[in-house]
C-alpha cells in the first residue's frame, strides 16, 4: 500500500490502541483494513477557587507537578464554560495523556490530589476522538497510510461525508446470523454439552455472497424464509469448531448477528474451546484475536430500569475486532427492530457511537452522546454528575408548574367520520423552536426580553442556542425527511426509510423524559415543566381553532386532537377544513401539525370507558378503523406484549368484522349478528383442544430473579420451573409459558414454561383461556352489555369460568 496515495473508505469500527485509535475501514472493493491514528486523549481540570495574585504561585506549582507526570504529555491553560449556564468562559487546565491505555490511571492520579474538579473523564475515548475530529461511524473518508515498525498508521484522514446527509452511500456490508445447536438432551444447553452443529445464515440486507463458490453444495441449505445458509456439522466437535473459523474467513462477514450471543452462544463456545484446548487460538475477529480476549465483563447488576421496564443485560459482552457483533436480543430492548441494520447505522452516524457499543446501551445513551458532542463543540465541560439544582419555589408556584400535558376526557362510544390532528414530534419540535434547554432557561442575559413560557414565570434565551435544541435539530429534521421518502417509495427502499425514521423516532420519544431525568447531565426539571406548559397552551389553541371552524372535538391527548365531521358537512369539505385547521395551528404555535386524509381519517373510532365507571372515557384506551382497513389501537390486549397470539387474533378479527358490518349504529344487532358469532367461533376452537402452543403462549418479562418472588404468580411459577431445569434467569429476561390448570391445588402445577410444555405434552386450561377471551371481548366494546347478550354468553359453556378469580363464583358476577 503506497503511503502517498489516498483511499476512499468507510469507518466500520474503532477501538482504543496503545498509540491512539485503531480504525477499521471498509473499502469500496469490499476489503477491510485497519490503521492506527495517533491520538492523545485529554480531560479538563478546574480549581474550586478563582485565580488571584495570592494563589497564582500555588496554581503554577500544581501545573508544574502535573506536567512532570510521566504519562502526561501536555498541560495547557484554556478557557471553557465550566458550567453550561455560564455566559463567560473561565480558565481551566486541559490535560493531555500520552496513551489511551494510561487514561484512567492518570485521571485517578489527578483526582487523588483533591484540588481539582474534573471534567470529560468518564466519556468513552473513541467518542472523544470522534467529537474532536468530527468523524463518525459509517462516515465516508479519504485516508492516507504509512508503515511504521510493520504496523499500518493513518497519516491523514479527511471526512468526505456529513451525518446531516439524507441520501448517503453505505459500504457493501456482508451480514450473517449465527446459531448453534448442542447435543443436549434437555432444552437447556449446558457448557458441558457437546457442540452438534452451527448455522450461518445470510441476512436479507447483506450484500450478495455466493456460498457455492466457498463451500460444497452438501453444506448449503435454505431456511424457512428462503435465505441461504450453511450448516457446519463435522465428524467431531473439534473439527466443527475449526471449520467454523474457516467458514468465517471464507464468508468474511462485516456484521455477525446472534440471538443471545453475549449471554449464551459465545460463553458456550468459549467453554467448548477450553475443553478441547482451543481457547488460545479460536477466533472470530478479523485480526485473529482470540475470542476470549474480545470479552468485556460488566460491573454492577445484570439488569436496570429503563423507560418503564426492567431490561436484562449480560455481564459478558463480546466486541469482535474488525467485525461487528450485534446481539439482537438486546436490540429489541433498545427499540430497534430485530436485525434493523439501517436504523442502527443511522443512529450511530448522528450519535458518534460505534455499532457494537450502541446496541448495548439505552437509546437515552445515544441521545446523551449527541448532547455531549454539542457541549464539546460549544466549549462546555461535561461533569461526571449532574450539577444544576432545582430552583426553589413556593407551594403555589410548584403546583402551577408541576403539571403534565393537557388531556380531554373522551366521549364513550363509536363515532363515524373522525379525523386525527397530530402535532409532528411536538415535544422535540417545541424544544428546538423555543430553545428549551437547562442552560437557556431563565438565563441571566435575557431577563427583560427572553422567550416567555406560557403560564409560568420562566423564559428562555434569545441569544444562545442550547445544547438540547442543538442535539434534537438533526434527528428531528432527518426523521421528517425519511417519513416523506418512505411514503413515496416502495419495496426494500420503503422498508429502509421506515427503519431509519423509526430508529430516529425513539431518540425523539425519550428526549422529553430525559430532560427531567434526575441523572441527566443536561437535564433540568424546570425545562421539563416548561415543555409541558407549551404543550398545554398549544393543545388549547388547537381546540379553539377547531371550534371556530364549526367542528366538534371528541378527545384530546397531549399532542393530538380527535375531531368529528358534522353530519351536514360533506367529506370533501371536512378534509378541506381539517387542512385549514392544521395550517392555522401551525401558524399560531410554530409547531407543525399534520393531517393526511389517506392516513389520519377514521371510518369509525371507538372510545372505551374506564373499568371503574362505564360513563367515563378512558384516556388511553381506544381503537379505530381507517378506510384502508388499517387499525389504530391503544390500551387493548392487541397492543400488550404479554397477550397470547390467540387473543390478538381474536381482537383483530373482531375489528375487521365490525369495520365491515352494516349494524355498527345498532349495538344490540352488532353484538348478535357480528361479535357473538366470532366469540363463539374462538370458544369452539379452544374447546377443540387443537390450538397451537405458539398461539397460547403468554410472554412476560421478569421483574426480579425467580427466588426473589414472594407471591407465586404465573411468571414466578414459570421462572421457578426453568430455574429447576438449570436455566439461569435474571430480572429483565423474557419467558413464555402455557396455563395448564389455573385451579390446581399445587400452584406449581398451574402453568408450565413453553419448553417444558412441549416435552410433557400437557393439555391447556380451556376455561382460563376462555376467560382471557371474554375479557378481550368485554374490553373492546364501549357499551354496557344487555341481559340478553349476557345470557347468550352464558350459553358458551362458560358458567364456572369465574371461579379462578377472587370473590367471583360465576360468569354472571364477571359480567
Amino acid at each position: 500500500m503506497k503511503s502517498s496515495k489516498l483511499y476512499d473508505a468507510w469507518i466500520l469500527d474503532a477501538q482504543i490502541h496503545k498509540e491512539g485509535i485503531k480504525i477499521w475501514l471498509k473499502l469500496p472493493s469490499g476489503d477491510v483494513i485497519a490503521g492506527i491514528r495517533s491520538f492523545h486523549p485529554f480531560f479538563y481540570a478546574s480549581f474550586p477557587f478563582s485565580i488571584s495574585p495570592s494563589s497564582e504561585q500555588k496554581y503554577q506549582e500544581k501545573i508544574a507537578q502535573i506536567r512532570s507526570h510521566p504519562d502526561i504529555c501536555e498541560v495547557n491553560i484554556c478557557d471553557r464554560r465550566i458550567r453550561a449556564e455560564a455566559i463567560i468562559p473561565s480558565p481551566c487546565l486541559k490535560i493531555v495523556v500520552q496513551s489511551p491505555f494510561k487514561f484512567k490511571k492518570t485521571v485517578e492520579t489527578i483526582r487523588r490530589l483533591n484540588i481539582f474538579e474534573l471534567f470529560n473523564v468518564d466519556l468513552p475515548l473513541v467518542q472523544i476522538f470522534f467529537y474532536s475530529t468530527d468523524l463518525f461511524p459509517f462516515g465516508k473518508v479519504r485516508v492516507g497510510f504509512k508503515k511504521k515498525n510493520s504496523q499500518l498508521f493513518i497519516s491523514s484522514i479527511q471526512l468526505a461525508d456529513s451525518n446531516e446527509a439524507i441520501d448517503y452511500d453505505l459500504p457493501p456490508l456482508r451480514i450473517i446470523w449465527m446459531e448453534i445447536q448442542s447435543k443436549s438432551h434437555n432444552f437447556v444447553t449446558s457448557t458441558s454439552d457437546s457442540l452438534h452443529s452451527i448455522k450461518l445464515t445470510l441476512d436479507p440486507d447483506s450484500s450478495p455472497i455466493d456460498l457455492s463458490l466457498r463451500f460444497s453444495r452438501d453444506m448449503i441449505f435454505q431456511d424457512e424464509h428462503g435465505a441461504q445458509q450453511i450448516i457446519i456439522q463435522e465428524s467431531s466437535e473439534y473439527e466443527t469448531l475449526e471449520f467454523l473459523q474457516v467458514a468465517i474467513k471464507r464468508i468474511d462477514p462485516d456484521v455477525i448477528f446472534t440471538h443471545k450471543g453475549d449471554e449464551t452462544i459465545f460463553p458456550y463456545l468459549l467453554s467448548r474451546c477450553s475443553f478441547l484446548d482451543l481457547i488460545n487460538s479460536f477466533t472470530l475477529s478479523r485480526d485473529s484475536t482470540p475470542l476470549k480476549s474480545t470479552r468485556f465483563r460488566m460491573n454492577g447488576a445484570d439488569s436496570y430500569f429503563s423507560y418503564g421496564q426492567i431490561i436484562h443485560r449480560s455481564k459478558n459482552q463480546f466486541y469482535l475486532n474488525g467485525r461487528l457483533h450485534i446481539n439482537s436480543s438486546i436490540m429489541g430492548s433498545l427499540h430497534f427492530d430485530d436485525g434493523n441494520i439501517n436504523g442502527i447505522v443511522e443512529i450511530a452516524r448522528i450519535s458518534y457511537i460505534t455499532l457494537q457499543r450502541l446496541t448495548r446501551i439505552t437509546i437515552g445513551g445515544a441521545l446523551q452522546s449527541i448532547q455531549f458532542y454539542h457541549a464539546f463543540k460549544q466549549g462546555i465541560l461535561i461533569p461526571e454528575e449532574k450539577k444544576n439544582a432545582e430552583i426553589f419555589r413556593n407551594g403555589w408556584n410548584l403546583l402551577l408548574s408541576d403539571r403534565g400535558g393537557h388531556i380531554l376526557n373522551p366521549q364513550v362510544g363509536m363515532f363515524d367520520r373522525v379525523a386525527e390532528l397530530d402535532f409532528t414530534s411536538m415535544y422535540p419540535s417545541l424544544m428546538v423552536f423555543y430553545n428549551v434547554s437547562p442552560e437557556t432557561l431563565n438565563c441571566p442575559c435575557c431577563k427583560q426580553d427572553g422567550i416567555k413560557v406560557p403560564g409560568l414565570s420562566y423564559y428562555t434565551c434569545k441569544k444562545r442556542t442550547g445544547v438540547v435544541p442543538l442535539s434534537l435539530r438533526l434527528p428531528l429534521t432527518k426523521r421528517m425527511h425519511y417519513k416523506k421518502l418512505a411514503i413515496s417509495s416502495h419495496g426494500r427502499i420503503k422498508k429502509k426509510y421506515d427503519q431509519m425514521q423509526t430508529a430516529l423516532k425513539w431518540i425523539l420519544v425519550v428526549c422529553f423524559g430525559y430532560l427531567g431525568f434526575r441523572n441527566a447531565r443536561f437535564g433540568r426539571i424546570e425545562a421539563h415543566q416548561a415543555v409541558c406548559a407549551y404543550a398545554r397552551e398549544f393543545l388549547i389553541d388547537g381546540m379553539e381553532i377547531v371550534e371556530k371552524h364549526g367542528i366538534h372535538y371528541l378527545h384530546g391527548i397531549v399532542d393530538s386532537l380527535y375531531v368529528q365531521s358534522p353530519q351536514s358537512m360533506s367529506m370533501e369539505n371536512f378534509h378541506a377544513e381539517c387542512q385549514k385547521i392544521t395550517q392555522e395551528i401551525t401558524q399560531r404555535t410554530n409547531i407543525p401539525i399534520s393531517y393526511d386524509s389517506t392516513k389520519d381519517y377514521f371510518q369509525f373510532i371507538s372510545f372505551l370507558p374506564t373499568k371503574a365507571d362505564p360513563l367515563i372515557g378512558a384516556l388511553n384506551r381506544y381503537w379505530g378503523i381507517k378506510p384502508s382497513g388499517k387499525a389504530k389501537v391503544r390500551g387493548l390486549e392487541l397492543r400488550r406484549h404479554d397477550s397470547p397470539i390467540l387473543i390478538k387474533k381474536f381482537q383483530e378479527e373482531l375489528m375487521r368484522v365490525i369495520g365491515s358490518s352494516s349494524y355498527r349504529h345498532n349495538f344490540d344487532q352488532l353484538l348478535k349478528q357480528t361479535i357473538i358469532p366470532v366469540f363463539k367461533k374462538y370458544v369452539a376452537y379452544l374447546e377443540s383442544g387443537t390450538v397451537s402452543i405458539d398461539d397460547l403462549a403468554v410472554n412476560i418479562r421478569l421483574t426480579r430473579r425467580p427466588e426473589q418472588y414472594s407471591v407465586l404468580n404465573y411468571q414466578a411459577i414459570a421462572a421457578k420451573h426453568l430455574q429447576m431445569a438449570g436455566l439461569p434467569l435474571g430480572a429483565g429476561q423474557k419467558i413464555s409459558f402455557i396455563i395448564v390448570d389455573d385451579c390446581a391445588p399445587n400452584k406449581m402445577d398451574r402453568v408450565l414454561p413453553v419448553q417444558i410444555y412441549r416435552e410433557r405434552g400437557k393439555n391447556y386450561d380451556i376455561g382460563k383461556y376462555k376467560e382471557l377471551l371474554l375479557r378481550a371481548f368485554v374490553n373492546m366494546v364501549p357499551f354496557v352489555l344487555s341481559n340478553e347478550i349476557k345470557m347468550q354468553l352464558l350459553q358458551c359453556n362458560l358458567p364456572f369460568i369465574g371461579q379462578s378469580l377472587p370473590k367471583q363464583l360465576s360468569i354472571k358476577n364477571f359480567l
